[in-house]
């Protein structure tokens, strides 16, 4: 977890913080070796084709896991579209998808709807092709379903905001 003091330079009397994700990252990627993949496909709006999220995922090789294709879709990325959205634009998409063995999204959202869209077209969840996400929404956990269809990446709020406060503590004194 870091502050990002290139932009607190900006502005002296205001603390701004990011959350670093890299350990998350590589957690991810350790995991997804030690179950027998070695590469991916990334799933993700155009519109969010950037940032720190994205680059992470740009940069797996580092972690030993190659990235093989990325796959983008228009979306408004709006909360409450982004699954309906990644579900048309994957059974659009569907037989580019299907040469795949893992496909990741850059939020559960749109993991949702790629897993609607892979299960209509016949693909099994977890046996055929499997699914990561990223924030660990709690729609995911209500699912209706009688197992989980979907791995996520859970961010760590609690730890998140005691970081915070203790940076934001310690910046005031």
């Amino acid at each position: 977890y870091t502050t990002s003091d290139a932009r607190a330079k900006l502005a002296s009397d205001i603390c701004f913080f990011s959350v670093d994700n890299e350990p998350g990252f590589s957690q991810l990627f350790e995991a997804i070796k030690n179950r027998g993949h070695d590469r991916f496909a990334l799933f993700a709006p155009k519109v969010n084709a950037v940032g720190p999220r994205y680059n992470y995922y740009l940069e797996s090789e580092r972690y030993g896991v190659a990235l093989e294709e990325i796959i983008t879709y228009d979306s408004s990325y709006e909360y409450l579209s982004m699954c309906h959205e990644a579900r048309r634009a994957a059974l659009a998409g569907i037989e580019r998808l299907r040469k795949h063995k893992l496909l990741m999204c850059l939020n559960d959202q749109s993991a949702l709807g790629l897993c609607d869209a892979l299960e209509q077209s016949g693909l099994a969840l977890g046996k055929d092709i499997s699914v990561i996400g990223y924030d660990n929404i709690e729609e995911n956990i209500h699912f209706n379903r009688e197992k989980p269809i979907l791995s996520t990446i859970a961010v760590d709020d609690l730890t998140v905001g005691e970081r915070i406060a203790e940076t934001l503590f310690a910046w005031i004194e």
